[in-house]
């Protein structure tokens, strides 16, 4: 025993605090029912109040995964419409829907007696998986352990008032792994979740920002949620716990019952209590995370760079000898300012920041020649961190797993793939976006990258490639311009009919294509 295991990290929250959280909920002001009037903010959010319900029905087959994606955003948004969150909502303001109807009584996403199963039958790590937190008088404190996080600990942390986060819920619950993998299908971007389970009356977390577009989702009880306006705009790193004494009004202060949904763009600091008398359990979707015009920009610069070396002398002739005495801080009179102390030295500064303009201008001008390598290498990052896709019943049965390769008992021997596959045989991407033909410059090849083999664990293995001659590359791409249709090796336009079948079976084989029928 190294002593670690002596207090479990609750030293500071007694077992009174839980029996008396309606003396927290009082000290931070929290609403009781919407009935009651919380706050009254300016306009400066989205309220929308849906009044029927619009079903997620469940899909057999997915005929076009970026259409499937776009229908759970839809449902995610309802009654707002797509187009208009994307013009007047997305990084502009808070959007809050209340949802004034009877739900159908289906929990879409995840509930709290499955986080109890998760973590009786499944291997949860603290600070990996899941975080323990609370958040009283002004500090906010994280109580994780060592090693796994057992059901009993988790729960007794619960009882006395801490907060439960999960990690990565795609890992373990089927339904967030389905929504997330559509979801990221129509964005083009990761999507990712975490889930919080707060008890009556208390909160886990300091008022903070964060670096990521949030979708907030009230699954069970109710949460008080006061946001407020960004003090950095659109920010690319999360913020420290702020201090509630430094905020101002909140714009936004609402109750989300089960069914609401809050979205608040990356910057707005947010912080949410669950009321006196009830637990709360919600979802966090998110985002496009590092995902703006800056960071592709960086990824097309040293491009852009390459490319002008290659094409234009003017960016390889050598800076004036003098240069180290043109420019720096003790040439200028200010900070930021172009006037200098030697008045002699300003002809030359100007003609070295002419030079230098001319090259940015050239630089811009080169976009076109090069903004298509950079999309290919800037959407890498995300496929590395999507998740594979959540294949259904129905699916399954037109896979490699099901139909490739078997043993065959009657004949005492192994009936390979290429008698399953014909050149007659319909097939497409299992999901749009599941892979990615690059070029390579460097080495003069294309490659083609595949999703199908990420895990749901974030980051646990690089994401996978295979080289393609350029037939086969040809061939490739007809494949994606035509999903999400079907066709067979003879649709193929390049190569003779055994390297285009070859090519079939070996997507086949890798999960990357689905058959029409099962085989």
């Amino acid at each position: 025993m190294n002593g670690k295991f002596q207090s479990f990290g609750r030293g500071k929250i007694s077992k009174k605090k839980s029996r008396k959280a309606q003396n927290l909920g009082q000290k931070i002001g929290v609403v009781k029912s919407k009935s009651e009037k919380a706050f009254q903010s300016p306009k400066k959010y989205t309220l929308l109040t849906c009044t029927a319900e619009a079903l997620l029905q469940d899909s057999q087959v997915i005929e076009d995964s970026r259409l499937r994606g776009r229908e759970i955003f839809q449902w995610m948004i309802q009654p707002l419409q797509i187009d208009d969150f994307f013009s007047n909502v997305l990084e502009k303001q808070p959007l809050l829907v209340e949802r004034r109807f009877q739900t159908d009584g289906k929990n879409h996403w995840i509930s709290t007696k499955e986080i109890d199963d998760v973590l009786r039958n499944c291997v949860l790590q603290y600070g990996v998986n899941i975080d323990v937190t609370s958040y009283e008088n002004g500090k906010r404190e994280t109580h994780n352990q060592e090693g796994r996080a057992c059901a009993g600990s988790i729960w007794d942390f619960y009882d006395t008032g801490c907060s439960i986060r999960l990690l990565n819920p795609q890992t373990f619950c089927r339904r967030v792994w389905e929504k997330l993998s559509l979801l990221q299908e129509f964005m083009g971007c990761f999507c990712g979740a975490n889930v919080y389970l707060t008890p009556p009356g208390t909160q886990g977390f300091a008022p903070h920002w964060d670096d990521i577009e949030a979708f907030v989702i009230q699954l069970e009880g109710a949460k008080r949620w006061r946001v407020y306006e960004p003090t950095t705009v659109l920010p690319d790193y999360s913020s420290h716990n702020l201090k509630e004494e430094d905020l101002p009004e909140p714009i936004l202060d609402c109750v989300l019952k089960a069914g609401d949904l809050l979205y608040f763009p990356r910057g707005f600091i947010h912080q949410g209590n669950a009321l006196t008398d009830q637990h709360s359990l919600h979802i966090t979707v998110s985002m496009f995370q590092k995902h703006s015009y800056g960071h592709f920009v960086s990824q097309m610069m040293p491009m852009l760079l390459e490319h002008m070396t290659q094409t234009s002398t003017a960016i390889k002739k050598s800076l004036p000898y003098n240069y180290i005495d043109l420019f720096g801080a003790h040439v200028t009179k200010a900070k930021g300012s172009s006037q200098v102390v030697d008045q002699f030295l300003q002809s030359d500064r100007e003609a070295v920041i002419r030079t230098t303009k001319d090259l940015m201008e050239k630089l811009t001008q080169a976009i076109p020649d090069v903004i298509d390598q950079a999309v290919d290498h800037f959407s890498l990052r995300s496929m590395r961190e999507s998740l594979p896709p959540c294949l259904n019943s129905e699916e399954v049965l037109k896979t490699a797993t099901v139909s490739g390769a078997s043993w065959n008992e009657s004949t005492m021997s192994v009936e390979g793939i290429e008698k399953v596959i014909s050149l007659s045989t319909q097939l497409r991407l299992v999901r749009k976006n599941c892979i990615r033909l690059v070029y390579d410059k460097a080495a003069k090849v294309y490659c083609l990258y595949f999703s199908v083999e990420n895990t749901r664990v974030y980051h646990e293995v690089e994401l996978k490639s295979v080289d393609l001659e350029v037939l086969d590359a040809k061939n490739v791409r007809f494949l994606i311009r035509n999903y999400p249709k079907y066709c067979c090796a003879s649709d193929l336009k390049f190569g003779d009919e055994g390297s285009k079948l070859e090519l079939l079976m070996g997507l086949y084989e890798k999960g990357i294509l689905i058959t029409q029928n099962k085989l």
